[in-house]
């Protein structure tokens, strides 16, 4: 797998800049000083009259998935340290929340080209985001919940990212540029495997007979 950071930061610099170990409310992407806002480089899409709707979906999609990375670590932390070291679960949350992170950067190099800065981006659509994690940050906190309990409210978020991403994939698609379009459609296939992934292990986690359907 490419490096997910691209160079750019480390995942310390991450914790640092709030990406990652805040509640959701707290979020505050903190993008360094080199960082301009480029809107000489904005898609020529943006000049159309959907581009309000398009610059918003982006930004919601930055939180979520900033979300997404904190979720991720939760579960990390239940694998690693609750009822014994579970090898395969370490090892796939890993992988899913590294994809999340690589989400986020090339979610802020999208709102960066539309001369958007990131961290304006989680400030101005933290509720249901925000709302949503909370819940699913509840389940992953509570020691007596199970695995199974968990990774059902982890899949109820993951398929929300997934309809978040078809929706932001079809608005691309309506721009014209093929090579965002091609990147989106490559974020929107991470998606769909990190949902059908998780619904298997639910499904290994529950009892038999059970059934896995959020």
């Amino acid at each position: 797998m490419p490096s997910v950071m691209s160079g750019r930061a480390t995942p310390s610099e991450l914790t640092q800049a709030g990406i990652i170990g805040q509640s959701p409310q707290q979020l505050d992407l903190q993008i360094e000083d080199g960082w301009r806002s480029r809107g000489e480089q904005a898609f020529e899409a943006m000049v159309r009259s959907d581009s309000r709707l398009f610059i918003a979906k982006l930004e919601e999609a930055v939180l979520s998935e900033s979300i997404c990375v904190q979720l991720y670590d939760m579960l990390l932390e239940r694998a690693m340290h609750h009822d014994g070291y579970r090898a395969e679960l370490v090892a796939t949350f890993r992988q899913i929340r590294d994809e999340e992170l690589a989400h986020v950067w090339t979610l802020i190099e999208a709102l960066e080209r539309v001369g958007v800065r990131a961290r304006t981006a989680l400030a101005e659509h933290p509720r249901n985001w925000g709302i949503a994690a909370q819940r699913v940050a509840q389940v992953l906190a509570q020691p007596h919940n199970s695995m199974s309990q968990c990774l059902h409210a982890m899949l109820i978020y993951e398929l929300g990212e997934q309809a978040a991403w078809e929706t932001l994939v079809t608005l691309m698609a309506a721009s014209g540029d093929d090579t965002w379009l091609r990147r989106f459609q490559a974020v929107l296939q991470d998606e769909q495997r990190h949902a059908n992934t998780i619904k298997a292990l639910l499904s290994r986690e529950l009892p038999d007979g059970a059934a896995a359907n959020p």
